[in-house]
């Protein structure tokens, strides 16, 4: 019971299926993308 095993040897499906981080990566790339040229006009004006 006392061996424990590297979170990096076998991949993570538990938590999530891998294609969700796909959508919740191109979801905050999006947000970024939007994001960026409100607060540039916020500080120009």
């Amino acid at each position: 019971t006392g061996v424990v095993r590297s979170p990096f040897e076998y991949p993570q499906y538990y938590l999530a299926e891998p294609w969700k981080y796909s959508v919740l990566a191109a979801y905050m790339f999006m947000l970024i993308l939007f994001g960026l040229p409100i607060n540039f006009m916020t500080l120009y004006v």
